[in-house]
């Protein structure tokens, strides 16, 4: 498979083919449909975290895509789901990704792919203050695992809430 990779850091990234991975017992394989730069793929790829990475590495951290193949464990998402999400563990630029099941939710039908990858830079965006607070990226009560604004009381809220409460 195709991925885009890192040999150097501060270097030019490369595509190169490379196996596609294997899942381990809590990740998924999603063939990946979107990918887009976050900020920390390129703070890594210009050599800032070097100490926690090694080479050569293949990058990416936000995702869109469908469900290759999930545990039978895994209830929120199935084979053929079409999803998006984040791995901390890097790897979405790539046709192929071993992402950690807790990272994932299904897509929303009115997003494509590429709109559907923005999604968990927006939601993050629109939350400031939740790396210092130490929340999980999605509400785990939530069959969706979900994050989405709401309207509470006639106002906007930012927050995690259960989509059943919510009309598409």
């Amino acid at each position: 498979m195709k991925a885009v990779r890192i040999r150097q850091w501060g270097q030019p990234l490369q595509i190169e083919d490379i196996p596609q991975p294997t899942p381990a017992q809590d990740e998924a394989l999603m063939r990946v449909h979107a990918s887009s730069v976050n900020p920390i793929d390129g703070i890594i790829a210009a050599g800032h975290m070097q100490a926690m990475y090694s080479l050569p590495m293949t990058l990416g951290t936000d995702f869109a895509g469908d469900v290759v193949s999930a545990r039978r464990e895994v209830h929120h998402i199935q084979p053929g789901d079409a999803v998006y999400g984040m791995s901390l563990q890097r790897g979405t630029f790539a046709e192929f990704a071993a992402v950690k099941t807790s990272g994932v939710a299904r897509k929303p039908r009115s997003l494509d792919y590429v709109q559907a990858d923005c999604l968990e830079r927006l939601a993050n965006a629109l939350q400031p203050g939740k790396a210092e607070t130490g929340r999980a990226p999605f509400d785990p009560r939530c069959g969706g695992r979900h994050r989405c604004l709401c309207r509470a009381n006639g106002k906007r809220e930012r927050r995690l809430c259960h989509r059943q409460r919510h009309a598409r």
